[in-house]
């Protein structure tokens, strides 16, 4: 089986803004691309377009989340925590504590949405074809030098993310703190 020409990244980015001018058959003659590959990226491009639509979230419904962010971030055994929504827009508590543990804030940005997307796939996987189901997950625990991340859906729209003290305990993590920070994701829920 042959494969047609392979298109990097930018030559496709390319190709579809001459094509937001010209029509299929004059983009098609002047790159030497076939007309469904042409549709097949347009319509890759709309679906990214749609699944990366940012939140936009008001200024009083970023304060609220910043106050809810601010009471979890001061709990015994938490070194920082944040919101990023599926878009990958990074939401912070007024302290800012991230920035202490990462030079670049938004790693964990693209890391966490990268998990989002990962767990949204998994969950659409295992569910039946005929039953459409908004793809979240529960917790998501991840252990690394700097700590335990703590991942939770606040609904399909984005996460919380916790960062636990390095000697803290997991079983220590799902008695104390956990039950006051389900509280506050159902306040959360409430806004986005």
């Amino acid at each position: 089986m042959s494969h047609g020409k392979r298109y990097s990244a930018k030559e496709r980015k390319d190709i579809l803004i001459y094509l937001e001018n010209h029509t299929y058959q004059e983009t098609e003659d002047k790159f030497n691309v076939s007309q469904m590959s042409l549709a097949r990226w347009v319509k890759n491009k709309k679906k990214r377009e749609t699944n990366t639509a940012p939140l936009i979230l008001g200024n009083e419904k970023q304060k609220e989340l910043q106050i809810y962010l601010n009471l979890i971030d001061n709990l015994d055994n938490i070194r920082a925590t944040a919101i990023v929504t599926a878009a990958g827009e990074l939401i912070l508590p007024e302290t800012n504590s991230f920035h202490s543990f990462f030079r670049n804030v938004n790693d964990v940005s693209v890391i966490t949405s990268n998990l989002l997307l990962c767990a949204k796939g998994f969950t659409a996987g295992v569910v039946n074809d005929q039953k459409k189901v908004d793809p979240v997950f529960d917790d998501v625990s991840i252990r690394t030098p700097k700590g335990t991340f703590l991942l939770k859906a606040i609904g399909s729209s984005g996460v919380l993310v916790t960062l636990f003290e390095v000697e803290c305990l997991f079983a220590e993590i799902f008695t104390q703190e956990l039950r006051f920070i389900n509280q506050i994701i159902q306040q959360m829920k409430l806004i986005f």
